[in-house]
């Protein structure tokens, strides 16, 4: 037998649920700043505008993301 639990993520930004960037994402990117996203949330405005599960936020409203924190912060703004 197996049962698995699933919950719509806290914390996420306009549907998105960010992670700080891996050592691999660094590497491709070339950067160590910007978040990435984890997850996305069918129908939220982040799906509607096509961004993927892997894809990197590098800044928002034109304010330099550094981090997934920042991504928080600057949303919460």
């Amino acid at each position: 037998y197996a049962a698995t639990f699933w919950v719509k993520p806290v914390g996420t930004i306009g549907g998105l649920l960010l992670d700080d960037l891996t050592l691999q994402q660094r590497k491709e990117a070339q950067t160590n700043r910007g978040a990435s996203v984890y997850a996305v949330v069918k129908g939220s405005p982040a799906h509607q505008a096509d961004i993927l599960p892997g894809d990197i936020i590098r800044s928002i409203a034109g304010q330099r993301i550094d981090n997934n924190a920042d991504a928080m912060r600057i949303v919460r703004e």
